[in-house]
């Protein structure tokens, strides 16, 4: 009787064995088609894509960092620096990450706040606008911020992509797929940007002819800052790479900080910019809340008035009608495409 459980039980044992062999040999015979094998390489090989983000507090600010950080939640092995142009962190703010659960580093260069599986190190640099540009009518604003996560990025990342995401634009979530190819410096269109509602390289057979952008102003880079992705070795290969605090030269003195870099070395994405992945949307400013009386202090609205420093009520600001594209001068362009695109 002994020897017969025995045997039943090492009968099991090879069944067991051979059932699971056959299931792996299943998964990897079939490469390309098993939705097991793939989801198995994916998570293995996917690169990392890191999402510089600066913000400031203002009515608006949950209103789209919410926003933002649905979007964020449907993109595997992402990393979300949310860097305020603060003196500490909001705890709205934190509570806000916290309740999306997108990987994230939370700084303003005094505080920082992870929930990212190890701990990173942190260089202690202000994110807040400098004095001596507070009080200009126009400032640079999130120069700070975004100089802040470089530095993050140059000391914690070695490999995969960065992206400045702005927390009032609208994404795609398949443009972070996009930026995950980027080895160097790679590019694509941005729609309701500028007067001619779109800011994109120009290509034609493959190749990039120059900028369709209604701000040049003799930059030699004329895009936008959400028009571009940096691969994570090309920064680090690149120590002297900063954005500067000149208003309106941020993206182009950031992009000539990557010297050597040439127009030639840009490496196209979104299908040869024709698909528009992202918007240069803008949420309409809205007054401050006002005080709430006395007479309600023992009721909801004491509650309600800690978060409405602030008003949600949001609204995208309408843009001006885009300008014709010269069919003449760029056809046989991706302008072509990208004209079926905008209004």
């Amino acid at each position: 009787m002994k020897v017969l459980n025995r045997f039943h039980k090492f009968g099991f044992g090879i069944v067991f064995g051979f059932l699971i062999g056959f299931l792996w040999s299943l998964i990897y015979s079939y490469e390309g088609t098993s939705f097991f094998h793939e989801t198995l390489v994916k998570k293995e090989v996917l690169p990392q894509v890191y999402v510089i983000t600066p913000t400031y507090r203002r009515q608006e600010q949950l209103a789209d960092l919410t926003r933002l950080g649905y979007t964020l939640k449907h993109v595997p092995n992402l990393l979300w620096l949310l860097i305020e142009d603060s003196d500490s962190l909001n705890p709205l703010v934190a509570d806000l990450l916290k309740k999306i659960n997108v990987p994230f580093v939370h700084l303003n260069g005094k505080v920082l706040s992870i929930l990212i599986p190890n701990s990173l190190s942190f260089s202690n640099i202000s994110a807040r606008i400098p004095e001596e540009y507070q009080k200009k009518k126009g400032k640079p604003r999130g120069v700070s911020n975004r100089n802040l996560g470089l530095e993050w990025i140059k000391k914690n990342a070695t490999d995969g992509a960065f992206y400045f995401a702005d927390d009032d634009n609208t994404y795609d979530p398949e443009l972070f797929e996009e930026i995950r190819k980027t080895v160097n410096v790679s590019m694509f269109p941005v729609g309701v940007c500028t007067p001619y509602q779109v800011s994109s390289p120009i290509v034609r057979d493959g190749k990039i002819i120059g900028f369709y952008d209604g701000w040049k102003a003799g930059r030699k880079f004329p895009v936008d800052m959400a028009g571009f992705a940096v691969g994570g070795k090309f920064l680090l290969s690149r120590p002297n790479a900063t954005m500067s605090f000149v208003m309106g030269k941020e993206e182009e003195d950031f992009l000539r900080s990557l010297d050597p870099f040439e127009i030639s070395d840009i490496e196209l994405l979104a299908s040869n910019c024709t698909k528009i992945l992202v918007w240069h949307t803008r949420t309409q400013k809205n007054a401050e809340a006002p005080a709430i009386d006395v007479k309600y202090n023992d009721t909801n609205l004491v509650e309600l008035r800690k978060i409405l420093v602030l008003v949600w009520h949001t609204q995208t600001v309408k843009t001006e009608k885009s300008k014709q594209i010269d069919h003449e001068k760029y056809g046989n362009t991706n302008l072509e495409q990208l004209a079926k695109l905008i209004v």
